[in-house]
């Protein structure tokens, strides 16, 4: 690819955020007119492209009515889900030579990220056999809950299908050594191991998510993943191999926006400031063992909300709200979501929070850093089977 032809990519780019002079997010001038043949035949980039337009179109509808700070974060969400796209479908994508990459983070959020967890994930493929270790604890920090998921069918949105779990293993089943140390192994057969998760033809990914206390910003108890029924092959790469990888990658992009600009449409049509117990029909890629209570939001200057619930007994809860493109707020810099283990609780054990600007004077303040509307969830992990969701209240307030 030349170095006009970049130039004139990162002006349709800039152009489409309203960085420079354009009318949409991407301008198809400028992509059409790209030389796509970067080291011989094309098609693949033109296609990553093509996605990528697709996306500009999705994105431009869906932020119509949004704020200029809606406008810029989507320029930043795509680049964010680009960067995920290429991971997961070129840097990560041999389960024949699997390696765990953090799905989610300070700077990429993904569909409804949670600061207080840490998400990796790897690809797998059912003809294979993995090892997954690691620590729940050590003398500095110990894991809250940890849930080790297989999922299956389309998870990567280039073939006809749904997507589904196939197999999950929590720390209520985690056998650990004396030392918090666990292996857990993937396929194959038993063979006698503590920690077993099947696969089936159709696994295609495993997603560990680890709670915390607080946000994370590193990896304090690494991970580590590895074949071991034989050793993964040492092989060239080949063309094929980006081709489609950068298709992926391009549909994963394109069918995230999808699903996202379809879901805030769902959750608002529900109603504006208020909470209801999110629909899950199993294939969005949710954890095993939590339930979601979410709900729109929005605010204007001066005001905030008064969110109340009392929590059920559930040994981890937490609230996040997020902007329109599914991310939580900067959690690095300020208090942007609340859990069980730092909310203070009102006397009858009822939780009642502020999600506002201003302070105020509340020990569970939440704060929304510049944002005018998106979405919220709570989360509460291993409810029993049977126990209720609890209702929730949301009062607009002057703060």
């Amino acid at each position: 690819m030349h170095r006009r032809d970049i130039v004139s990519l990162a002006g349709a780019l800039m152009a489409g955020a309203g960085l420079a002079s354009a009318d949409s997010w991407l301008a198809a001038d400028a992509v059409r007119d790209l030389r796509l043949s970067p080291l011989g035949e094309g098609a693949a980039f033109a296609d990553f492209l093509a996605a990528l337009q697709r996306c500009a179109a999705i994105m431009e509808e869906f932020a119509a009515r949004g704020t200029e700070l809606d406008r810029v974060e989507g320029l930043r969400f795509l680049t964010r889900m680009i960067s995920l796209g290429l991971d997961r479908g070129i840097e990560f994508a041999d389960p024949a030579a699997p390696s765990l990459f953090r799905l989610q983070s300070s700077v990429r959020k993904y569909t409804g990220d949670a600061p207080d967890q840490l998400y990796h994930s790897a690809a797998v493929g059912g003809d294979f056999a993995y090892r997954l270790s690691g620590r729940l604890r050590d003398a500095d920090v110990s894991t809250l809950l940890l849930e080790a998921t297989v999922y299956g069918g389309n998870i990567d949105f280039n073939a006809a299908g749904s997507r589904r779990l196939v197999a999950h293993i929590d720390e209520r089943q985690l056998r650990v050594d004396a030392d918090g140390g666990f292996e857990i192994r993937i396929g194959g057969e038993p063979e006698g191991a503590a920690n077993f998760l099947k696969l089936e033809d159709d696994a295609r990914r495993i997603t560990i998510r680890r709670y915390f206390a607080s946000p994370q910003r590193e990896d304090p108890l690494p991970l580590a993943l590895e074949r071991i029924d034989a050793a993964p092959p040492i092989v060239p790469l080949q063309r094929s191999t980006i081709e489609q990888g950068l298709r992926r990658a391009g549909a994963f992009v394109e069918e995230t926006l999808r699903f996202w600009s379809k879901w805030v449409a769902g959750v608002e049509a529900r109603g504006i400031n208020r909470m209801t117990p999110m629909p899950d029909a199993g294939d969005i890629l949710t954890p095993a063992g939590v339930r979601y209570v979410d709900g729109a939001w929005a605010l204007g200057p001066g005001e905030g909300l008064r969110i109340r619930f009392m929590p059920p007994e559930v040994p981890y809860w937490s609230f996040v709200p997020l902007n329109i493109w599914g991310e939580s707020f900067d959690w690095t810099r300020a208090r942007v979501c609340l859990n069980s283990l730092q909310a203070v609780p009102e006397r009858t054990g009822e939780i009642m929070l502020v999600l506002s600007e201003s302070d105020p004077r509340h020990p569970n303040w939440v704060r929304i850093l510049g944002q005018r509307r998106g979405t919220m969830s709570l989360r509460y992990a291993r409810m029993r089977p049977g126990q209720d969701l609890p209702a929730v209240s949301v009062e607009r307030i002057r703060v």
